[in-house]
């Protein structure tokens, strides 16, 4: 299986809005089938990391998840 893992801010948006032709790539590299996770160091939980995709233009559904240092921290502190 290929994946693409991609790191969100300052590789697909600025914080404020995509880069040009971000949105149009990932369009195409999901019609191929290929596998896109986002990475983050972000405290945020992966849920709301994808929400802010989608408020940036991105459809949440390009992708088949997120990892955020956030949402590593939650999943960990739920075990201990």
């Amino acid at each position: 299986m290929q994946a693409w893992l991609l790191d969100q801010f300052g590789v697909l948006h600025d914080g404020q809005r995509p880069y040009r032709g971000a949105i149009a790539t990932l369009e195409q590299l999901a019609q191929t089938g290929i596998k896109m996770v986002i990475i983050s160091n972000s405290s945020r939980r992966a849920l709301t990391t994808l929400e802010k995709m989608r408020k940036l233009g991105f459809d949440p559904s390009l992708f088949d998840g997120a990892i955020t240092s956030g949402e590593l921290t939650h999943q960990y502190l739920l075990r201990v």
